[in-house]
Formats: structure tokens, C-alpha cells, sequence
């Protein structure tokens, strides 16, 4: 006779955790298959367009996008050098300048260089502070007269100002030099544009 303790009734069902051995002869079934996974990664539009946005970010600002970044061009002639720098990317609300250096690069004097600044650039900033205050001011330009530029001299004009329109503001700076009687009058023009950032 067993002991008490290795009775077993016939019809206790067992406990959650006890495991009984399948019947004699009889083998116990096959675990089911394991599922099949796709393991190719998939994104949704959404997520591929927030991925590259996080990427853009960094080498944007690497770029220069969201801070100060200058641009700088120089044109001229034989006589006379015209090098503008102004802020290709500036932030809303910020000062800025712009500079307009003009240098004779040639032998003789020249007697004067007149520079104009587009209004509709100078439109889009506020608080503008103006070295030299301009000779005049017409419908379409601030005008500034650079006189008596002696062999190697430069002179300078410069804007400063804070970003107050969004977006792209476009404009023009143009020159034009008379000499002596034996120098022709030469003029020029370079096109600006700054945008401005949140």
C-alpha cells in the first residue's frame, strides 16, 4: 500500500503548476510552430519625414542657417574696388551690419564715388543706423557721396540694423565714379539678399 502522501485521487484535476506524465504509449503532441516575423524595418510617412528633419538640424546648423552667416562680393573696374558684406542668414530680431568698402586701386584721384543702397532692402530692418548719414535719400535709393579718394584710400558705408521682416529680403547696391577729365565715369551694381530666421 503507498504511503498517504503518494495518494493520488483519480479525479483531482492537477494544481497549475504540478505536470503529470502523458499515458504509456502515448506521445504527447507537438508544440505549435513559432510565428513568422517580418524583420525588415518599415516607417511610415510621418516617421520618415521626422527622421529627416532631426538629420537636416544638425548639418543646418553647421551651415550656418540658423545663426549670423556674412556674405561677401567684390566687384570694380580698373580703378576702383567695391567690396559688400552683408548678413546672407540673420536671426529675427537681431542687429546686424552691412558694409560697403570702397578702395581706388588705381594711380589717380578719384574725385568722387556715389553709392546707393535700395530702400526696399533697408525697409525690411528697423532701427537702421547709417555711417555716413547719406547725401540724400530718393525714391528708390539711399544715396552716399565718397569724395576725394586719394591712390590706395578706401572709405567706408555702414548699415546697422535688426532683422524685422521673415523670409527673404532682396536689394541692391550700386556705384558710379567720375575722375578727371581723361577718366570716363564707370558704374556697377551687385545684387544682396538676406534671410531671416525665427
Amino acid at each position: 500500500m503507498p504511503p498517504e502522501h503518494e495518494r493520488h485521487d483519480p479525479d483531482e484535476r492537477p494544481g497549475p503548476y504540478e505536470v503529470r506524465a502523458a499515458p504509456a504509449g502515448v506521445e504527447p503532441p507537438d508544440p505549435p510552430a513559432a510565428p513568422e516575423i517580418d524583420r525588415r524595418v518599415r516607417f511610415r510617412f510621418g516617421q520618415l519625414v521626422g527622421l529627416l528633419f532631426v538629420a537636416a538640424v544638425p548639418a543646418m546648423g553647421l551651415a550656418g542657417v540658423f545663426g549670423s552667416s556674412p556674405s561677401v562680393h567684390v566687384a570694380g573696374d580698373e580703378a576702383v574696388s567695391v567690396r559688400v558684406t552683408y548678413p546672407r542668414v540673420q536671426r529675427h530680431k537681431v542687429r546686424d551690419r552691412l558694409s560697403i568698402v570702397v578702395t581706388n586701386t588705381g594711380a589717380a584721384t578719384i574725385e568722387s564715388v556715389e553709392v546707393r543702397l535700395s530702400n526696399a532692402y533697408l525697409l525690411s530692418f528697423s532701427d537702421v543706423a547709417l555711417t555716413p548719414s547719406p547725401a540724400s535719400v530718393d525714391e528708390t535709393d539711399h544715396v552716399f557721396v565718397l569724395t576725394a579718394l586719394e591712390p590706395g584710400e578706401s572709405n567706408t558705408v555702414v548699415a546697422e540694423m535688426q532683422a524685422d521682416d521673415y523670409w527673404i529680403s532682396r536689394g541692391t547696391v550700386s556705384w558710379s565714379r567720375s575722375g578727371s577729365d581723361s577718366q570716363a565715369t564707370r558704374s556697377g551694381r551687385l545684387d544682396i539678399a538676406t534671410l531671416t530666421w525665427p
